[in-house]
C-alpha cells in the first residue's frame, strides 16, 4: 500500500484505492505465474502449468496461499476469501 500511495498520490488510504479487489488479486496472480515460470523454466504449456500445481506456500498480498494450486485443485481462493461489501458514496465499504 505504502509503494502504491507513492505512486498513485491522489490514494492517501487504503479505502481509496480503486477497485482493490481486482488490484490485489491481480497483483498475487502475477507473481504466481512469474515464479512458475522461473520455476519451469520457461512459458511452455505443460511445464507451467506443472509448476504452478508444485509452487509450494506463496506469501500473498491478499493471503498466505499454502499453496494456490495442486493438481486437484485449481483455485487459489475460496469462498471463505471473499467479503461482501457495498459502494457508499465514492468508497467501496466493507459490510459487517
Amino acid at each position: 500500500l505504502r509503494r502504491y500511495i507513492e505512486r498513485y498520490r491522489d490514494v492517501q488510504d487504503a479505502a481509496d484505492v480503486a477497485m482493490p479487489s481486482f488490484v490485489g488479486n491481480s497483483y498475487d496472480a502475477t507473481h504466481m505465474i512469474a515464479l512458475a515460470i522461473r520455476k519451469a523454466g520457461g512459458t511452455e504449456g505443460p511445464k507451467l502449468h506443472g509448476a504452478l500445481e508444485n509452487l509450494g506456500t506463496y506469501d500473498g498480498l491478499i493471503k498466505k496461499y499454502g499453496p494456490p494450486f495442486t493438481p486437484e485443485r485449481h483455485e487459489a481462493l475460496s469462498p471463505s476469501d471473499y467479503m461482501m461489501c457495498a459502494w457508499r458514496g465514492p468508497r467501496l465499504e466493507l459490510i459487517a
